[in-house]
């Protein structure tokens, strides 16, 4: 069973997924929630390979730093 502190981490990950600029929300869960490939993404998109690359090592940059601040806010409560 899951812990209550996963609970937490999964919100946490929930709640700054969805302070992302949308084209960048919606590369990190085709990509790492439905394991969908930059080739699919890309050709659904109807964009390049370079800019679905671009969205998705710009929104898991993004993300690391929110997630960063919601662990320093609540390593502090």
């Amino acid at each position: 069973s899951r812990g209550l502190g996963d609970v937490y981490k999964r919100q946490m990950v929930t709640s700054a997924m969805k302070q992302l600029p949308l084209a960048e929300q919606h590369v990190v869960e085709e990509v790492y929630y439905k394991d969908h490939s930059v080739a699919s993404i890309a050709d659904t998109m109807e964009c390049s390979h370079s800019y679905i690359h671009r969205l998705r090592r710009k929104g898991l940059a993004r993300l690391k730093g929110l997630l960063e601040t919601a662990k320093e806010t609540w390593d502090k409560s």
